[in-house]
């Protein structure tokens, strides 16, 4: 179901939001707020929903909303899905880390004095502006044509005249939704209501609003950030390789082709079915945790869950967070951020499988000979019956160390080390063949690929066509990271 708002807060800020909601949906603006709407199954999965059906969200602008991991992630998926956001601050704080590089750009609404109910009103009609007019009521009928209507004979002349007026104001609603597009949407900023309205469109009081300074987004000036100048090169051939300015990331050609997806090794990779993808490039190794603190320092990123790089396996003593070693500890949403900070995306699924398996459909990168230490890194069963767990390392290795586990294309570290996130939700494969698949519309989970270096090769574990699922909000992990693909022109 559709909704004109989503309401975003941190569970500190609950008895400001819901004065929101009650002071917005007062005056006719439906509204969609977790603890009421949420309803019953998964709440991440509630929670997508209803921020993808909602064409604006309002962000309630605290210092609990700068610490909230839920707000960052609900803004970040708003952002995905085009929706306007206006943050109200209620604080006299400025945004931090992953929030302020979302709405930096943003106009937002100040509601620092009181009374509230008085910014409310701002909101509302800010909101009105953003939601654009009504439509206007339909002219009251003559008493000739009420007569007319009862006896079931509409007139000609009014049919004609409904189809007229109709077809203007239809026009005249595609042209305000495009100059509203055009005016709150550029880019991969957060769309945000138009610095100057029409006269008609605007509120009876002016909105108080202020862009927040560039000194607000604690910004390293020596971290690269994308430019224009970031073009793939116009042709390739397998085994070529480039260069993403921004991260240094080296990145391989996929060329264009066919393959057998999916196996009947396991339910969940059935059936088995013909796919044909156009050419891309894809990461050649996991982005690590120095390239992914760039992110962070850029303001483009949340921090990883392991942010301090401390943590160890005390079983091993190895360190798990090394600036070489894959950053772990991201979410979905986290992965997603990174890969578009670099003028990237994540892979779709097919796309990673693809670049693993290749046309021959090989069980694993390196093709069908079964997993060793010295082409992966991941754990094993050894001893008597083969009940004893080893480890071919005992933490991640830093990326890259495993070169005679390559895949087709030269990727490196497709099976073991850690899991990946890729851009579909987690769903049941179709029946038929698909050229660019990029899997169900909505679900509950998104996919992960590959296994981590803690996971035993059980069952044929690292095999290439393996799937696994991830809630996308999950980054209590230390074993599941990123790795970017692209398929932009020049």
């Amino acid at each position: 179901m559709a909704h004109d708002v989503f309401i975003s807060y941190s569970d500190e800020d609950k008895a400001v939001a819901n004065k929101v909601l009650k002071g917005l949906e007062s005056r006719g603006i439906d509204c969609w707020i977790a603890w009421r709407d949420a309803g019953y199954g998964p709440f991440a999965a509630s929670i997508m929903r209803a921020i993808e059906s909602s064409k604006v969200m309002v962000v309630i602008l605290s210092g609990n909303a700068n610490q909230s991991k839920w707000v960052a992630l609900e803004v970040q998926n708003a952002v995905q899905n085009d929706v306007v956001i206006i943050p109200f601050r209620v604080e006299n704080i400025d945004p931090i880390g992953a929030i302020a590089f979302l709405i930096r750009a943003a106009n937002w609404v100040e509601a620092l004095e009181p009374p509230i109910e008085e910014h409310i009103e701002k909101l509302s009609s800010w909101i009105k502006v953003v939601l654009g007019p009504e439509p206007p009521p339909e002219p009251k009928p003559s008493d000739e044509e009420e007569e007319e209507e009862d006896l079931g004979r509409a007139s000609p002349r009014r049919r004609w005249s409904m189809v007229f007026v109709g077809s203007v104001l239809g026009l005249l609603v595609l042209v305000a939704a495009g100059i509203l597009i055009a005016a709150h949407w550029t880019g991969r900023a957060p769309a945000v209501a138009p610095a100057s309205p029409t006269a008609a469109a605007l509120p009876t009081t002016p909105v108080e609003t202020r862009v927040p300074p560039a000194t607000t987004v604690a910004v390293d000036p020596t971290i690269p950030t994308p430019t224009s100048a970031q073009v793939l090169p116009a042709s390739a051939e397998l085994g070529d390789r480039w260069t993403r300015p921004v991260d240094g990331m080296e990145m391989v050609y996929v060329p264009a082709g066919s393959f057998e997806m999916g196996s009947e090794k396991e339910s969940s990779e059935m059936p088995v079915r013909m796919v044909t993808l156009d050419e891309f490039w894809l990461d050649r190794t996991e982005v690590t945790s120095a390239q992914y603190l760039e992110c962070v320092a850029a303001g483009a990123c949340m921090p990883s869950e392991f942010a301090d790089g401390t943590a160890r396996n005390p079983r091993t003593d190895l360190p798990l967070h090394a600036p070489e070693q894959p950053v772990v500890g991201v979410s979905w949403f986290s992965a997603v951020a990174y890969c578009e900070w670099v003028g990237a995306r994540l892979p779709t699924e097919a796309e990673w499988e693809y670049a693993a398996r290749g046309p021959e459909g090989w069980e694993y990168p390196w093709g069908d000979e079964n997993p060793t230490c010295d082409l992966a890194n991941y754990s094993y069963l050894r001893g008597t019956f083969y009940t004893v767990v080893r480890d071919c390392v005992g933490a991640s290795a830093p990326v890259g160390s495993y070169p005679d586990g390559a895949s087709w294309v030269g990727a490196l570290d497709m099976a073991g080390n850690v899991k990946e996130w890729v851009a579909d939700w987690y769903g049941e494969y179709p029946e038929m063949s698909e050229a660019n698949p990029i899997g169900p519309d909505i679900g509950e989970r998104r996919v992960v690929r590959s296994v981590a270096w803690y996971n035993v090769d059980t069952n044929g574990g690292l095999r290439s066509a393996r799937r696994s699922s991830m809630n996308p909000t999950s980054t209590g992990d230390h074993g599941t990271g990123i790795r970017c693909a692209s398929s932009q022109k020049p």
